[in-house]
C-alpha cells in the first residue's frame, strides 16, 4: 500500500507563496480589523516545502527527499519560524487519527501528499488532497445562511465578477419610535469564497446580477442589513428578500469583531 505524508493546516493560514528557498505560509489567523483582535498575537513563518536551494531546482525531486532537505536548511525558532510537521499515513485509521488531532488542536485540517510526488506549481491533482473536518459527514454543522453582499474577485478566472459572498442571519430589532412592533434585519456573520464549482458560481452570478446594488465606502448601510462598525464591508449588497440561501458546512464557530453577529465560521 502506498504511503502518504500528512501535514497539519493552521487555522486561517494565509495563502502560500514560492520563494527562492522555500514555500511557506504565514500560520496566523486572518488579519483582524479591530485592535482588540491584534493584541497578543505573534506572526509565525511556517515552512512546509522547499523548491530551490543553492542554485538548484527541487521541483522534480520527490516530496520525501524535499522534506529531508527542508529539515537540513531551516533552523526553527519557536513561534517565529517553524517547519510544518509531517507524519506517515498508510491506512484509513492513520488519516482519521491525524484529522482528529487537527480538530483537537483547532487547526484548519490536514493535507495528504504522495511522498513520491514532484512539485507542480499551481497544481495538486490527486497527489495532494486537502481534508478538513467540514468535508467529513458528522464532523460539522450545516447552516442555512442568506447572501447579503458580494465581493469582486481577482485573477484570470474570477477577476471583475462577484465571486465571494457575505452571508447573514436574521435578527429581530425593535422598530424606531418604540412600541411593541419589531422588525427583522439581516446581520453579517461570515464571508465565503470557495466550496462551490465554477458552474455553480455562474448560476449564482446570473441569478443575483440584476439585484446587486453598489455599497461605496462612505455610503450608509441599508436599513435591512446590519454590519459591524469598522468590520467587513462588501462591494455590493442585495435585499435579503431578493436573495438566496446557501447551505454552509462549518466545523466550528469563533468570536470576531469583523461581523455584526459577533461570531463567524
Amino acid at each position: 500500500m502506498k504511503t502518504f505524508a500528512v501535514s497539519m493546516r493552521a487555522r486561517s493560514a494565509a495563502s502560500s507563496a514560492a520563494t527562492t528557498q522555500a514555500e511557506a505560509a504565514a500560520a496566523t489567523p486572518e488579519p483582524p480589523v479591530g485592535q482588540d483582535e491584534q493584541a497578543g498575537k505573534q506572526l509565525c513563518y511556517a515552512v512546509f516545502d522547499v523548491l530551490f536551494v543553492d542554485g538548484q531546482s527541487l521541483l522534480a525531486t520527490p516530496l520525501e527527499q524535499r522534506c529531508e532537505v527542508l529539515l537540513q536548511i531551516v533552523d526553527p525558532v519557536p513561534h517565529l519560524i517553524e517547519v510544518v510537521p509531517y507524519s506517515p499515513a498508510r491506512t484509513y485509521e492513520d488519516v482519521a487519527r491525524a484529522l482528529d488531532e487537527a480538530v483537537l488542536n483547532r487547526e484548519e485540517g490536514i493535507m495528504l501528499k504522495d511522498l513520491d510526488s514532484a512539485y507542480g506549481p499551481g497544481e495538486r491533482k490527486d497527489r495532494w488532497l486537502k481534508l478538513k473536518p467540514e468535508y467529513v459527514n458528522g464532523l460539522g454543522d450545516d447552516l442555512d445562511l442568506v447572501i447579503i453582499g458580494g465581493y469582486y474577485g481577482e485573477g484570470r478566472r474570477r477577476g471583475g465578477t462577484i465571486s465571494h459572498f457575505m452571508l447573514g442571519v436574521p435578527l429581530e430589532q425593535p422598530e424606531a419610535g418604540g412600541g411593541s412592533s419589531r422588525t427583522v434585519v439581516f446581520e453579517s456573520i461570515a464571508k465565503v469564497g470557495s466550496g462551490y464549482s465554477d458552474e455553480q458560481l455562474k448560476v449564482l452570478q446570473l441569478l443575483l446580477a440584476p439585484r446587486w446594488r453598489l455599497l461605496g465606502p462612505r455610503e450608509r448601510v441599508p436599513p435591512c442589513l446590519a454590519l459591524a462598525e469598522g468590520g467587513e464591508r462588501p462591494d455590493v449588497w442585495i435585499d435579503p428578500r431578493e436573495s438566496c440561501v446557501l447551505q454552509i458546512k462549518a466545523a466550528q464557530v469563533v468570536p470576531t469583531t469583523k461581523y455584526h453577529a459577533g461570531i463567524t465560521l
